[in-house]
């Protein structure tokens, strides 16, 4: 089994707190890549004489050296190959013509090491391609990606390296007792600073949530409660139960600006509820039952 062509990127090989991850990504050759899906045709073809190795051996061989794996191979260049097998052929058909079908002394002379180089190399169809990656992941269980340039490759193992390094945080995160995970950089999340810049905002947002809750409404209850705290001690000071669940009934809420601008209050229903989501104990409590 050779190996001498091939540039073999064991990203898996790269250890974290003793866990081995388990991608590897091996570079082979179009020219490799091409000499196997010919020996796989020729096999398809119930050529028992082939001794070269095919894309299934192939694979057998890069498993063996990472056992328990999961193999990605990259192919560079292939569309590359179809394009000069088809103006190699292009020009044989055009030289053809020319010399109505006959090839003169002179051109024989300039043409006679490139003709010999087309006849000798292997020649493979997509369709022969489609064929052999079929098989190869139907029954090897292997990524194959096709890449046309050297770029495309820096790129894709920028893209596993970042997999790998990211692995150990992300299965710690998985492990968290949280049932449910908040990703930090989604593009509705406010940052907050060290100095404590954007929570108020965070606070705004919090209120939001709440069902029928508009932004000028949550706007205008933390221009009145700038913080939970101030909020709970706000309900504290309320002397009997239903003043605390009409705090914020008459707080104005104001929409728009000029002569189109609009107000109206929270009113005593999304009042109540607020009271609830604030000050219940009970977590299995409905919102909606406020009465």
């Amino acid at each position: 089994m050779k190996f001498s062509c091939m540039l073999q990127l064991a990203i898996g090989s790269v250890s974290t707190k003793d866990i081995e991850e388990e991608e590897t990504l091996v570079y082979v050759p179009v020219a490799d890549f091409v000499l196997q899906v010919y020996d796989y045709r020729q096999l398809q073809q119930g050529d028992s004489c082939v001794n070269q190795e095919t894309l299934q051996s192939f694979v057998h061989g890069v498993k063996a050296i990472y056992p328990g794996k999961k193999v990605t191979l990259i192919i560079l260049g292939l569309d590359k190959y179809f394009r000069n097998q088809s103006t190699h052929r292009q020009r044989q058909f055009r030289d053809i013509v020319r010399n109505n079908g006959v090839t003169t002394e002179d051109g024989k002379k300039g043409k006679r090491k490139k003709k010999k180089e087309i006849e000798s190399s292997i020649i493979i169809t997509r369709m022969d391609v489609e064929e052999a990656l079929t098989h190869l992941q139907l029954w090897e269980d292997v990524v194959v990606k096709m890449l046309e340039e050297p770029e495309q490759v820096a790129d894709m193992i920028r893209m596993y390296t970042k997999a790998v390094a990211e692995a150990p945080f992300k299965r710690q995160r998985d492990e968290s007792s949280f049932s449910f995970h908040i990703e930090s950089n989604a593009v509705n999340c406010v940052k907050v600073d060290k100095d404590g810049r954007g929570l108020l905002k965070v606070w705004q947002r919090h209120i939001q949530q709440m069902r029928n809750v508009s932004p000028e409404m949550s706007a205008a209850i933390v221009a009145e409660y700038p913080s939970p705290q101030l909020l709970l001690q706000a309900y504290q000071r309320c002397s009997t139960e239903k003043e605390a669940q009409l705090l914020l009934k008459d707080i104005t809420v104001r929409r728009g600006a000029g002569v189109l601008a609009t107000s109206r209050r929270i009113g005593p229903e999304l009042s109540k509820k607020l009271h609830l989501l604030f000050t219940s104990c009970d977590s299995e409590k409905l919102l909606q039952s406020t009465t």
